[in-house]
């Protein structure tokens, strides 16, 4: 484990441990605005925890400007997939039952 992921895990482990804090300020004060802040502040940090510094990296793609990438080159990939099965398909002649009949 690298001394990066070493660190986002650590920055995991105290905002989760920090989400705690509201959390039970939360029930001691009976308002559970609070409550809700704490969880969702220990969920980002195990997520962190669990991930890494694979989760800063997921953001940064979901939110950049080339998140649509991996979207069109698949896309692209599929239309020359179809083109090429088309061509093929044209190139079989088939009777009816599915036996080739090409001499």
């Amino acid at each position: 484990m690298t001394r990066r992921d070493l660190a986002w895990r650590g920055l995991g482990a105290v905002i989760a441990s920090a989400g705690c804090v509201p959390g039970l300020f939360g029930r001691y004060y009976d308002n559970p605005g609070l409550g809700l802040l704490g969880f969702v502040l220990a969920m980002i940090g195990l997520v962190l925890i669990v991930q890494g510094k694979r989760a800063p990296a997921a953001l940064r793609v979901e939110f950049g400007r080339h998140r649509m990438l991996p979207h069109a080159i698949h896309a692209r990939r599929c239309q020359r997939l179809d083109k090429a099965s088309s061509r093929l398909v044209a190139a079989e002649p088939l009777d009816g039952n599915g036996i080739d009949t090409a001499p």
